[in-house]
């Protein structure tokens, strides 16, 4: 899922609405309301499925 970048903070009414959208949709992504969710690790969780962890985690952050 192509992520949208957070843009530069606009002057105008309409672009600061379609900036302030833009933040919304980002930060929504990133605290897992919007998007899927990550599923928690189980306490006995091996180094291949922690590192795959960690890589869903940074794709979801960029």
């Amino acid at each position: 899922m192509k992520k949208p970048a957070i843009p530069s903070i606009p002057k105008l009414a309409d672009d600061r609405h379609r900036f302030d959208g833009a933040i919304k949709e980002r930060l929504e992504i990133v605290a897992g309301e919007r998007g899927g969710k990550l599923a928690k690790l189980p306490a006995d969780a091996d180094l291949p499925t922690t590192v795959a962890k960690i890589n869903e985690l940074i794709e979801l952050l960029q």
